[in-house]
């Protein structure tokens, strides 16, 4: 067992699987995240790196703070900003942790220079053909067989849109 003691603004990040008893002698105000193991993985692949912590880790973080405060006003909104903004919240939130706390890089993935192997005209195709439906960044990303963080750079590289 170890002993913390946890401040405003700090973060408590653990390992995936790993079993975390908490006891508070006092009521406190917290947030907690937990990032989908599919999504941490997808991220990480993405930036060549583990998707492991490296440890049980505290820290101050300023960027986990500002992170963990739009995604809570965001889901205290109720989603007024959609899906899509969601989506690049809990990425780009996957790829700080990743980066910041995660066990050491592999080799970092080759440049690709945009969506190759017909997977632009692919992706069109998809877009056209469901264009009365609300698509998210997930699904188009599954139909070209990319993870969403990988695609939506590869898109906007390819199309200069985002």
């Amino acid at each position: 067992m170890q002993k913390v003691v946890l401040r405003t603004g700090d973060a408590f990040l653990y390992p995936q699987g790993a079993s975390v008893y908490i006891r508070m002698t006092q009521p406190i105000d917290s947030t907690c995240i937990q990032i989908s193991p599919s999504l941490l993985w997808a991220v990480a692949d993405d930036l060549g790196r583990s998707a492991r912590l490296t440890s049980y880790r505290l820290a101050h973080d300023e960027q986990i703070e500002r992170m963990a405060g739009l995604l809570e006003a965001e889901l205290n909104s109720a989603c007024a900003s959609g899906r899509l903004y969601g989506e690049y919240l809990a990425y780009a939130f996957a790829a700080y942790v990743i980066q910041r706390y995660g066990e050491a890089s592999r080799n970092p993935p080759a440049a690709q220079g945009g969506l190759r192997n017909g997977k632009l005209a692919a992706t069109l195709e998809y877009i056209e053909a469901h264009v009365t439906r609300d698509l998210s960044l997930h699904e188009l990303a599954k139909a070209v067989q990319l993870s969403p963080f990988h695609f939506s750079r590869l898109f906007k590289q390819s199309t200069g849109l985002a």
